[in-house]
């Protein structure tokens, strides 16, 4: 997803050109993830533009995520299991985001450490991600199954994603201060 530098990121969607693009720069991006409709998209990382694709079809979409895998991933997420499916198959999946939100985040990767940090330690970033309640959630990669689970916990947890360390994650959102931890 980044180049070997250790720099952090920003993302951005912009509903114009249907892109999100990502700077490696600490200012704030501001991140309005889909329109308020109930649409299904792919994702696909392009490394000439430095910008996320995202489609509302069917059509297979490649998400390059490192560099060091050089896997594709399609990322799904379901209402009725409460889970995001990936897979590293040119299958499409269908990623059912959540309601619009002009919030702001920006998201760390360390290649060292193979970790996604949220730079919280400049300026808190917001990522209002749940619809309108104000539960925390936690997000957790299960390598057996290959999904991410979500639950509405207060405890935070630690995130470590990639699948080479086969570790679970978990990521806590907080709405007093609309973080993730």
């Amino acid at each position: 997803m980044l180049p070997a530098s250790n720099q952090n990121i920003s993302i951005c969607y912009q509903p114009q050109t249907r892109t999100f693009q990502y700077a490696t720069s600490l200012k704030p991006e501001h991140f309005n993830m889909l329109p308020a409709s109930n649409q299904n998209i792919s994702i696909c990382y392009q490394h000439q533009t430095r910008t996320f694709q995202y489609a509302t079809s069917i059509k297979p979409e490649h998400f390059n995520m490192l560099p060091a895998s050089n896997q594709n991933i399609s990322i799904c997420y379901q209402h009725q299991t409460r889970t995001f499916q990936y897979a590293t198959s040119l299958k499409p999946e269908h990623f059912n985001s959540l309601p619009a939100s002009n919030q702001n985040i920006s998201i760390g990767y360390q290649p060292q450490t193979r970790t996604f940090q949220y730079a919280t330690s400049l300026k808190p970033e917001h990522f209002n991600m749940l619809p309108a309640s104000n539960q925390n959630i936690s997000i957790c990669y299960q390598p057996q199954t290959r999904t991410f689970q979500y639950a509405t916990s207060i405890k935070p947890e630690h995130f470590n994603m990639l699948p080479v360390s086969n570790q679970n994650i978990s990521i806590c959102y907080q709405p007093q201060t609309r973080t993730f931890q």
